[in-house]
Protein backbone atom coordinates (compact mmCIF):
# COMPACT_ATOMS: atom_id res chain seq x y z
CA UNK A 1 0.00 0.00 0.00
CA UNK A 2 1.17 3.76 -0.14
CA UNK A 3 -1.00 6.47 1.17
CA UNK A 4 -0.33 8.79 -2.18
CA UNK A 5 1.11 6.56 -4.84
CA UNK A 6 5.02 8.33 -5.98
CA UNK A 7 4.55 10.67 -3.28
CA UNK A 8 5.14 9.23 -0.17
CA UNK A 9 8.63 9.91 0.52
CA UNK A 10 9.79 13.11 1.22
CA UNK A 11 7.01 14.49 3.34
CA UNK A 12 3.98 12.45 2.71
CA UNK A 13 3.98 10.54 5.34
CA UNK A 14 4.96 12.77 8.18
CA UNK A 15 2.06 14.98 6.80
CA UNK A 16 -0.30 11.82 6.82
CA UNK A 17 0.31 10.26 10.19
CA UNK A 18 -3.27 9.46 11.44
CA UNK A 19 -3.79 7.77 8.10
CA UNK A 20 -0.57 5.62 8.35
CA UNK A 21 -2.05 4.71 11.52
CA UNK A 22 -5.47 4.01 11.24
CA UNK A 23 -4.09 1.65 8.03
CA UNK A 24 -1.45 0.29 10.19
CA UNK A 25 -3.75 -0.60 13.28
CA UNK A 26 -5.86 -2.43 10.75
CA UNK A 27 -2.42 -4.78 10.24
CA UNK A 28 -1.46 -4.94 13.38
CA UNK A 29 1.28 -8.09 14.06
CA UNK A 30 1.52 -8.49 10.01
CA UNK A 31 3.84 -8.20 7.16
CA UNK A 32 2.89 -5.01 5.08
CA UNK A 33 4.76 -4.44 1.65
CA UNK A 34 4.23 -1.17 1.18
CA UNK A 35 6.07 1.05 -1.75
CA UNK A 36 8.53 3.69 -1.23
CA UNK A 37 9.88 5.79 -4.18
CA UNK A 38 7.98 3.99 -6.95
CA UNK A 39 9.15 5.49 -10.08
CA UNK A 40 11.42 8.48 -8.69
CA UNK A 41 8.71 11.30 -9.44
CA UNK A 42 9.34 12.06 -5.90
CA UNK A 43 12.18 11.95 -2.89
CA UNK A 44 15.00 12.53 -5.05
CA UNK A 45 16.33 15.50 -6.36
CA UNK A 46 17.84 15.74 -9.91
CA UNK A 47 19.98 18.22 -11.72
CA UNK A 48 19.02 19.28 -15.55
CA UNK A 49 20.44 15.86 -16.94
CA UNK A 50 19.17 13.39 -15.23
CA UNK A 51 21.12 12.82 -12.16
CA UNK A 52 20.44 11.96 -8.70
CA UNK A 53 22.04 14.14 -6.39
CA UNK A 54 20.24 13.86 -2.86
CA UNK A 55 17.13 12.69 -1.24
CA UNK A 56 14.30 15.47 -0.90
CA UNK A 57 14.14 16.87 2.24
CA UNK A 58 11.98 14.63 4.49
CA UNK A 59 13.04 11.46 3.07
CA UNK A 60 14.59 10.30 6.22
CA UNK A 61 11.27 11.71 8.58
CA UNK A 62 9.07 9.73 6.62
CA UNK A 63 11.79 6.75 6.74
CA UNK A 64 11.64 7.07 10.11
CA UNK A 65 7.74 7.48 11.27
CA UNK A 66 7.29 4.38 8.91
CA UNK A 67 9.74 2.82 11.24
CA UNK A 68 8.05 4.11 14.15
CA UNK A 69 4.86 3.25 13.70
CA UNK A 70 5.46 -0.13 12.70
CA UNK A 71 7.13 -0.88 16.25
CA UNK A 72 3.45 0.62 17.77
CA UNK A 73 1.70 -2.19 16.16
CA UNK A 74 4.50 -4.85 15.88
CA UNK A 75 4.40 -4.96 12.00
CA UNK A 76 7.08 -5.92 9.54
CA UNK A 77 7.68 -4.00 6.60
CA UNK A 78 9.02 -5.11 2.78
CA UNK A 79 9.63 -1.45 1.82
CA UNK A 80 9.27 -1.91 -2.18
CA UNK A 81 12.24 0.88 -3.27
CA UNK A 82 10.91 1.17 -6.90
CA UNK A 83 7.91 0.45 -9.52
CA UNK A 84 8.46 -1.06 -12.97
CA UNK A 85 6.52 2.52 -13.92
CA UNK A 86 11.12 3.99 -13.46
CA UNK A 87 11.50 2.11 -16.87
CA UNK A 88 8.16 0.72 -18.51
CA UNK A 89 8.26 3.37 -21.50
CA UNK A 90 4.59 4.73 -20.99
CA UNK A 91 4.40 6.65 -17.68
CA UNK A 92 6.04 10.05 -19.49
CA UNK A 93 8.65 12.05 -17.59
CA UNK A 94 6.07 13.76 -15.76
CA UNK A 95 5.61 10.26 -13.94
CA UNK A 96 9.06 9.77 -13.15
CA UNK A 97 10.37 7.65 -16.36
CA UNK A 98 13.95 7.16 -15.39
CA UNK A 99 15.43 4.78 -17.90
CA UNK A 100 19.12 5.96 -17.86
CA UNK A 101 19.11 5.53 -14.00
CA UNK A 102 19.20 1.63 -14.83
CA UNK A 103 20.94 2.11 -17.86
CA UNK A 104 23.69 4.74 -17.47
CA UNK A 105 26.45 3.53 -15.73
CA UNK A 106 27.25 6.81 -14.22
CA UNK A 107 23.64 7.50 -13.74
CA UNK A 108 23.15 4.11 -11.50
CA UNK A 109 26.17 4.56 -9.54
CA UNK A 110 25.21 7.93 -8.64
CA UNK A 111 21.89 6.57 -7.44
CA UNK A 112 23.59 3.81 -5.43
CA UNK A 113 25.83 6.05 -3.69
CA UNK A 114 22.95 8.60 -2.78
CA UNK A 115 21.17 5.00 -1.29
CA UNK A 116 24.23 3.71 0.84
CA UNK A 117 24.02 6.33 2.84
CA UNK A 118 19.68 5.82 2.77
CA UNK A 119 20.84 2.11 3.82
CA UNK A 120 23.83 2.87 6.19
CA UNK A 121 20.92 4.00 8.28
CA UNK A 122 17.90 1.97 7.68
CA UNK A 123 19.29 -1.71 6.41
CA UNK A 124 19.47 -3.83 9.55
CA UNK A 125 16.75 -1.83 11.03
CA UNK A 126 14.64 -4.88 13.17
CA UNK A 127 11.41 -3.49 11.77
CA UNK A 128 12.41 -4.40 8.14
CA UNK A 129 11.18 -7.85 7.19
CA UNK A 130 12.99 -7.68 3.71
CA UNK A 131 14.34 -5.32 1.15
CA UNK A 132 11.77 -5.09 -2.23
CA UNK A 133 13.73 -3.39 -5.17
CA UNK A 134 11.36 -3.60 -7.58
CA UNK A 135 7.96 -4.25 -8.18
CA UNK A 136 6.91 -6.29 -11.11
CA UNK A 137 10.60 -5.42 -12.86
CA UNK A 138 9.70 -7.48 -16.10
CA UNK A 139 7.43 -4.92 -16.78
CA UNK A 140 10.00 -2.17 -17.02
CA UNK A 141 9.87 -2.29 -20.94
CA UNK A 142 11.70 0.27 -22.08
CA UNK A 143 15.10 -1.18 -21.34
CA UNK A 144 16.80 -4.92 -21.43
CA UNK A 145 16.21 -7.70 -18.86
CA UNK A 146 19.98 -7.88 -18.62
CA UNK A 147 19.77 -4.49 -17.56
CA UNK A 148 17.14 -5.19 -15.22
CA UNK A 149 19.08 -7.78 -13.34
CA UNK A 150 22.31 -5.81 -12.85
CA UNK A 151 20.30 -2.82 -11.47
CA UNK A 152 18.93 -5.22 -8.93
CA UNK A 153 21.72 -7.12 -8.24
CA UNK A 154 23.49 -3.82 -7.75
CA UNK A 155 21.38 -3.33 -5.30
CA UNK A 156 20.91 -6.49 -3.41
CA UNK A 157 24.78 -6.18 -3.13
CA UNK A 158 24.53 -2.79 -1.91
CA UNK A 159 22.31 -3.61 0.80
CA UNK A 160 24.19 -6.75 2.20
CA UNK A 161 27.13 -4.31 2.57
CA UNK A 162 25.56 -2.45 5.00
CA UNK A 163 23.61 -5.65 6.61
CA UNK A 164 24.45 -9.06 6.17
CA UNK A 165 21.41 -9.71 8.27
CA UNK A 166 18.94 -8.07 5.49
CA UNK A 167 16.89 -10.07 3.34
CA UNK A 168 16.49 -9.15 -0.48
CA UNK A 169 13.68 -10.06 -2.81
CA UNK A 170 12.20 -8.57 -5.93
CA UNK A 171 8.20 -8.02 -6.37
CA UNK A 172 8.29 -10.22 -9.61
CA UNK A 173 4.83 -10.37 -11.62
CA UNK A 174 4.83 -14.36 -11.86
CA UNK A 175 6.44 -17.00 -10.34
CA UNK A 176 8.22 -18.63 -13.52
CA UNK A 177 9.42 -15.25 -13.94
CA UNK A 178 10.99 -15.06 -10.43
CA UNK A 179 12.55 -18.45 -10.99
CA UNK A 180 13.98 -17.09 -14.56
CA UNK A 181 15.01 -13.60 -14.27
CA UNK A 182 15.70 -13.34 -10.55
CA UNK A 183 16.82 -16.24 -8.84
CA UNK A 184 20.58 -16.33 -8.05
CA UNK A 185 20.80 -12.36 -7.75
Amino acid sequence: PWLNYGYDMGGGITSNLSTLYTQFDKWKGSVVRLFLFCDLRSGINFDASGNPLSFKAGVNDDMNALLAAAKVFDIKLIPVLFDYMIADGKSGTFLGEHTDLITDYSKKQALLSLFGTFFDTYAGDPSIYAWDIMNEPEFAGAVAISDTQSFISDFTKLIHSKSNEAKVTVGSARRDWMLNYWTGI
